[in-house]
């Protein structure tokens, strides 16, 4: 099997909002997993401040390996105290609404839910 993390877009250094943007492949496979997760920890690991974007717009294929990985970065995110903004294109809003996830794209850190109280 190839090594999929060869595929990875490099990283890119802070968007113009100063926010952190990791950008998926077209082409998302498991096995890229461990390294978008270590991206992800060497981008909160360098920046504090506002919500890394995870830019999944040029992802070919909405499936189950997707939702994965962005409910694996975003758990991670929240993890480090910190919010992941999802680009998402509307089949992946569409696949994670059906799957009861949407909350994945509201790009909350993890001190609990606006408004409320933990529970």
């Amino acid at each position: 099997m190839p090594d999929d993390t060869s595929a990875l877009p490099p990283l890119p250094a802070a968007g113009g909002s100063g926010s952190s943007v990791l950008r998926l492949p077209a082409l998302l496979h498991r096995a890229a997993l461990p390294e978008l997760c270590g991206r992800l920890e060497a981008l909160l690991r360098d920046r504090t401040g506002p919500p890394v974007i995870l830019d999944a717009s040029a992802v070919e294929g909405v499936d189950a390996v997707l939702v994965e990985t962005v409910a694996r970065l975003t758990l991670l995110a929240r993890r480090h105290g910190r919010a992941l903004r999802v680009v998402a294109p509307p089949a992946l809003r569409e696949l994670l609404w059906l799957t009861g996830l949407t909350q994945l794209l509201d790009g909350r850190p993890a001190d609990g839910p606006p408004g409320g109280d933990r529970p």
